[in-house]
């Protein structure tokens, strides 16, 4: 039984379907993987704009808006695809089940 059994079987007692418990559960999923990815680009972006870098020979990084918006998709497909069967699971799982998870 998932960690959050309680929390999705109180929403399918409300009477929300498993569709929209699944579709929750997979709009958490990319939202915090979003959230992470424009960190880690941020992050990148101010590391490694503009930098030197001696490999032999010499060039300078340069970190594009397309560039990151390319680390945003990476994140949100990963995300997609990391939250999809945990999205069906708990779109399957019924209300009495999952309100007697312990």
């Amino acid at each position: 039984m998932c960690a959050r059994a309680r929390e999705i079987g109180t929403l399918r007692a409300l009477g929300f379907g498993g569709g929209a418990v699944a579709g929750s559960v997979l709009l958490e999923a990319i939202l915090l993987a979003l959230i992470g990815a424009v960190l880690g680009t941020l992050l990148v972006w101010l590391a490694f704009d503009g930098r030197v870098v001696y490999s032999g020979s010499v060039f300078r990084l340069h970190v594009s808006a397309p560039l990151l918006a390319l680390g945003l998709a990476w994140g949100a497909a990963i995300a997609l695809l990391g939250g999809a069967f945990p999205a069906i699971r708990a779109g399957r799982l019924e209300a009495a089940k999952a309100l007697r998870a312990v």
